[in-house]
């Protein structure tokens, strides 16, 4: 079940039910009333925000993976053209939505993703892990531009500082 809180109108919390799946992930969209949410069984669904109703995704972005991967971390682009999806397996795919094609799909982690953060105006992204690794790629590359790791924690937070030309990371204390 979705919940939705209206704080400022003092109304009850309104809800809907998903279908197909626990829910996992959520992320709203930054331009539309859509709301993408990652489920349990690894499908990610897009809904309406304003009707409450299930809008259809490219078949790419929709699609259950080969095998049963939990969605953990979901992340719009600023202009809410891609979408991230990370996985408890430490996988990681991005898509173009109005392309109906996947960019890339990342086996290079070996914990789950745990966040992800679009950088420099949606030209490169990162993804942290629970095994205290970072990697950052083009949103098409094949393969990652740098693995930042050495921590001990997972990571809990990425982003870049443009004045400054940093990446930095925040870990959860164990």
């Amino acid at each position: 079940t979705i919940r939705v809180w209206y704080p400022d109108e003092n109304r009850e919390p309104a809800g809907w039910s998903v279908k197909r799946g626990t829910p996992t992930a959520l992320a709203f969209h930054p331009k539309q009333p859509h709301l993408a949410i990652g489920l349990g069984n690894g499908a990610v669904q897009l809904w309406d925000t304003t009707t409450g109703l299930e809008l259809p995704l490219p078949k790419l972005v929709a699609a259950v993976p080969d095998r049963i991967d939990a969605v953990s971390r979901l992340a719009w682009s600023s202009s809410g053209e891609r979408l991230a999806v990370g996985y408890q397996t430490g996988r990681a795919r991005i898509s173009r939505l109005e392309v109906d094609a996947q960019s890339f799909e990342s086996y290079s982690h070996r914990g789950a993703i745990t966040t992800i953060d679009w950088l420099r105006n949606d030209g490169q992204i990162a993804l942290g892990d629970s095994r205290a690794s970072v990697s950052v790629w083009e949103p098409d590359a094949a393969k990652p531009l740098r693995v930042l790791g050495g921590g001990l924690n997972p990571i809990v937070s990425v982003g870049f500082d443009d004045e400054q030309k940093r990446y930095w990371c925040v870990t959860s204390v164990g």
